[in-house]
């Protein structure tokens, strides 16, 4: 649902901006054309394009460094769920299944099956009524002419003119009106008017598909318009269309020869054909790449905000080794992201080592895997804010990390908005460690609404400073991200949150060290013999430094051999070890 809902945003959005571009550069224009095709490619790019995804053209080969981009420490989640056992606010079950978003996701599509039956139904009036005249029908070179008897008005449907033979008209009137709905059938004009269809009943409830559909069908009849005044008075012609125009339409599918803006195409066929500007040539091309570039090109920043290293699985080591033997040069790493991202890392295209090497669904955790291939060599220095990724001594509340998440379990309770909708999922909360510990630009970095992002927000901000981050002895910033996780339950009626699920963070590990001069390698796992990827290996008063493999081991060359190494990672202890002892 959430990818369908985002293709609807999306196409819309495209749509307004090509409806924009036509409305202030092309409405008046004389070129029909152009207007045509620009009309109806516009109508099928934005089918299309919300489908599509390139690799950004305006960077270079190494595009997406996904390593170095994760150094912004994310901390253990913390679990907001459904708790029966808790006396507090409750709301009917049914509200879960019946959530507002899905209603209104049900009517929109209710509205969509409304419009494609009416659609339907008309083309089945057509083919039907041409079924009824089987044995009136005058047969041409390339087209039908069908008399309608009076029971419809006179218009083009494919290659069949449906003509209305009971309408006082003179002879040369009426050759006048088949020559012009012959225009209709020779330029497929019908085509063009199935795509609108298909636009206008897709996205409805844009004003924007309304008018671009009626504006084609006017270009349309410009084109006919044009066409038959090349041979014939232009004079004589206007006052068959005044005369025309008294009648009255029933079928909106065909191109009548009786349409309501009569004094508009008059207008046009009186309107001495401009030059076209070259300038509308290169607006619109620059328009077009714009929103192709906007829409469809790579989404890795939005997949990567709430991505976080971890521990290789069991499950996936086989191919990981697999991907170590085809590429002996690459480095790879292993992270997760969350779901939702689904459709966006399928958007990334050809799977290709330099960036992502492999991907698995966690069903069960909601969480996506991706193994990845390092890129570049880690970040050693700050942003241009000052904000650090890497540093000797990671910033930490004062009473340690398990008493920050008592004190948001505390302030955090399942919102009544998100509850009533039906509203789960993670809220990432990000934010800065200042240099004198305070917690500066919280944000939600990705949310879910429903009141979520703003509970998550609120309580972020009771929590008091940190002991800042320290980098060469000095106190710096750094940034952290804080997953908090809402979670319905299947047949829970009450909010609260659920402290077991808080998890203990340990405060050791260990650390093994090899040296063959200023060459230095060595293992970091946890006591219980786990490996440690991700864990920050710097060279104690420099910028210099690097991280744990998927294994938890290192490689990194010193300056000398009394450097001391600063080994650190969120929710342990922070280890200085001297090489010289090695």
């Amino acid at each position: 649902m959430n990818s369908y809902i985002n293709y609807l945003l999306e196409a819309n959005l495209c749509l307004l901006i090509f409806g924009l571009f036509y409305y202030l550069v092309l409405r008046n224009d004389t070129h029909f054309k152009f207007s045509r095709y620009y009309l109806l490619g516009s109508a099928l790019l934005t089918l299309i394009i919300p489908l599509l995804h390139f690799s950004n053209p305006f960077t270079g080969t190494n595009t997406i460094p996904l390593v170095n981009d994760l150094q912004a420490i994310t901390l253990p989640e913390l679990l907001v769920n459904l708790n029966p056992n808790d006396e507090q606010l409750s709301h009917n079950s049914l509200s879960g299944i019946w959530s507002f978003p899905l209603l209104i996701s049900l009517v929109y599509l209710g509205v969509i099956v409304v419009m494609l039956t009416l659609f339907l139904h008309q083309v089945y009036q057509i083919i039907n009524f041409r079924r009824l005249k089987k044995d009136v029908i005058i047969r041409q070179t390339k087209h039908l002419i069908i008399p309608t008897d009076g029971q419809l008005p006179t218009f083009a449907f494919f290659n069949m003119i449906f003509f209305d033979n009971t309408a006082p008209l003179s002879e040369l009137e009426k050759k006048k009106i088949m020559e012009h709905e012959a225009v209709h059938v020779s330029q497929r004009h019908t085509l063009d008017i199935l795509v609108l269809e298909l636009v206008k009943i897709l996205f409805w409830i844009n004003p924007v598909a309304w008018w671009m559909h009626r504006s084609l069908r006017d270009i349309h009849e410009y084109l006919a318009d044009q066409s038959i005044i090349k041979n014939s008075d232009s004079e004589s012609y206007s006052s068959l269309l005044a005369k025309m125009a008294l009648r009255q339409m029933s079928i909106s599918l065909g191109h009548h020869f009786n349409k309501s803006m009569t004094l508009k195409r008059i207008k046009m066929i009186k309107s001495p054909k401009t030059k076209f500007k070259n300038w509308k040539w290169v607006s619109m091309i620059l328009i077009v790449g714009m929103v192709i570039t906007v829409f469809s090109c790579n989404d890795v920043n939005e997949v990567m905000e709430t991505a976080t290293q971890k521990q290789i699985p069991a499950e996936l080591e086989p191919e990981l080794k697999r991907l170590q033997k085809q590429h002996p040069e690459a480095e790879f790493a292993y992270i997760e992201t969350d779901a939702e991202n689904k459709e966006k890392l399928e958007k990334l295209g050809k799977l290709d080592p330099k960036t992502i090497a492999y991907t698995k669904e966690w069903k069960d955790t909601g969480m996506i895997g991706i193994i990845v291939s390092k890129s570049g060599e880690l970040m050693k220095s700050p942003n241009a804010d000052g904000t650090y990724w890497v540093v000797e001594e990671t910033a930490e509340p004062h009473g340690g990390f398990e008493a920050m998440y008592a004190k948001l379990a505390e302030a955090l309770k399942y919102p009544e908005q998100a509850r009533k909708l039906g509203i789960e999922g993670k809220v990432y909360v990000g934010f800065i460690v200042d240099t004198d510990g305070s917690l500066t630009e919280i944000e939600v970095v990705k949310g879910i609404g429903g009141g979520c992002d703003k509970a998550a927000l609120d309580a972020m901000k009771t929590i008091e400073p940190f002991k800042p981050a320290k980098q060469r002895g000095k106190k710096v910033k750094q940034r952290l991200v804080l997953p908090i996780s809402f979670k319905l339950g299947d047949d829970a009626d009450f909010s609260k949150i659920n402290k077991n699920e808080i998890k203990t963070i340990e405060d050791k590990f260990k650390v093994e060290i090899k040296r063959e001069g200023l060459k230095v390698s060595g293992k970091v796992t946890k006591l219980d013999g786990h490996p440690m990827p991700g864990t920050n290996v710097l060279i104690k008063g420099t910028n210099s430094g690097t991280v744990c493999d998927l294994d938890g081991t290192f490689e990194l060359t010193a300056f000398k051999e009394t450097d001391e190494l600063v080994v650190s990672y969120v929710g342990f202890e922070t280890q200085t070890i001297a090489l010289a002892k090695y």
